[in-house]
């Protein structure tokens, strides 16, 4: 089991390295934790509920403007 979870994360840095696209790397990632925590449906639950949250903004950071 561990060289097959292994064998998931080597491909997964092999891959990840290589794309320069946001949305493939967050792809590849949600693919690897879905290979590594399938068994459990409360963990396939959560994994599925990262693309809801994948274009949130998390701060709003108020710009200050040069008045002249």
């Amino acid at each position: 089991m561990t060289s097959n979870r292994t064998a998931h994360i080597l491909d997964f840095l092999s891959k990840i390295t290589s794309v320069n696209k946001e949305f493939t790397k967050k792809e590849l990632f949600k693919d690897l934790l879905h290979k590594l925590y399938v068994v459990n449906p409360e963990t396939v639950s959560i994994i599925g509920s990262f693309s809801l949250g994948s274009e949130t903004s998390l701060f709003i950071i108020p710009l200050k403007f040069n008045q002249q």
